[in-house]
């Protein structure tokens, strides 16, 4: 009495059928097996993975909305025993969830719930930082010499530039160019 079955018990049952249906890749079951067979914290880090994973296949048009793979819900489905006080349990799940997604790198955060990261999404986000790094840098470049013209052409022109969009006593600023400033005079005519 008191004893329940937990979810990754689930996971068990239909592992050989998600895999036969491409559900679940053998990158990640490999994961999970591997995790499991270390015994000790591994096969609890096995367990977070399992759940994790079927959290990810239920739809997410779910009466009363769609479950979140986040630590409480994790906890909540791994539990077995209702008569033991789970404090102690759901620490452990959560800072075995928080060594699996920072150290391990094996689950990402996305907002307050886990997801298994695959090789391909980590190789992913590993360019995706990458890019990001390199845009990042390569603008401040694009920014000195933008600068420079906006200061030539405030020089040519008697324009005044701001930063700010504020109405002056003589205009209104479109862009940070004051409206009404003096229009240099060229040489062409039109025909």
């Amino acid at each position: 009495m008191g004893h329940i079955v937990p979810a990754d018990f689930i996971f068990e049952q239909k592992q050989q059928q998600l895999l036969q249906n491409a559900l679940l890749l053998n990158e990640t079951n490999n994961l999970i097996l591997e995790r499991k067979a270390k015994g000790g914290d591994g096969l609890l880090e096995g367990r977070i993975l399992s759940i994790i994973f079927l959290l990810s296949q239920l739809p997410d048009d779910l009466q009363g909305g769609r479950l979140k793979s986040d630590e409480a819900t994790i906890a909540d489905l791994l539990i077995a025993d209702l008569n033991e006080t789970s404090d102690a349990f759901r620490n452990q799940v959560k800072g075995l969830i928080h060594k699996l997604a920072d150290e391990d790198q094996v689950l990402m955060r996305v907002n307050d719930e886990f997801k298994l990261q695959t090789k391909a999404g980590s190789e992913w986000e590993q360019e995706y930082i990458a890019q990001a790094v390199k845009l990042n840098n390569s603008g401040e470049d694009l920014i000195q010499p933008a600068s420079r013209r906006n200061l030539s052409f405030s020089a040519q022109t008697g324009a005044s530039i701001s930063s700010r969009a504020n109405p002056g006593r003589n205009g209104t600023l479109i862009s940070g160019i004051k409206r009404n400033a003096p229009i240099p005079k060229t040489n062409s005519t039109c025909g």
